[in-house]
């Protein structure tokens, strides 16, 4: 009476994004390289949306490195949109609905999961850009706090980046998901 679904991938040579920050302290080359693998990931989060699935759980744990290269991993947590969940909703997974310091605004309201849309994904790649560009997520605190901060503080400025990366990153992380 199980179902077992296999996802098979590649083996991530190079680790994840997040030993890479912890690994590249230096601004100068965090920021240079690092924009470099975002718009990797932009490019892997494209594929998953053209798919007609939200990923729900990105975070530099699941950025990989393949072979020099941006893997996005770990769909344990992805969503089919619209149709396709409705279906075939035994098939998707329900295992929750992301990690606390990467979560947009509605995956903490949303009475449905099926509801959250690609939307929610642009959100978490801001906070993944705000890490890149600042070294640390745009919100800390206790999980009450992250969870209040997420639907309704704006996030600080970043120190000495370029007018348009700062306008990305708001961009992205406008609480309002139509707006992003």
């Amino acid at each position: 009476g199980m179902l077992l679904v296999l996802f098979p991938m590649e083996f991530a040579d190079g680790n994840n994004l997040r030993k890479w920050l912890k690994n590249n302290p230096h601004i100068e080359k965090r920021i240079r390289e690092g924009l470099e693998y975002f718009k990797q990931i932009c490019l892997g989060v494209k594929a998953i949306h053209n798919a007609g699935l939200v990923h729900l759980d990105l975070k530099p744990e699941n950025i990989l490195f393949v072979g020099g290269r941006i893997k996005v991993s770990d769909f344990g947590f992805g969503r089919f949109m619209g149709q396709h969940f409705i279906e075939n909703p035994s098939w998707v997974l329900r295992s929750g609905l992301g990690t606390l310091q990467y979560m947009s605004p509605e995956q903490f309201k949303v009475a449905r999961q099926k509801d959250i849309k690609a939307w929610a994904d642009i959100y978490t790649l801001g906070v993944v850009l705000f890490e890149i560009l600042d070294g640390d997520p745009p919100f800390d605190g206790t999980p009450e706090e992250v969870k209040q901060k997420h639907l309704e503080m704006v996030p600080p400025m970043i120190d000495n980046i370029p007018v348009p990366l700062q306008a990305i990153v708001n961009r992205c992380l406008e609480k309002e998901p139509k707006k992003r």
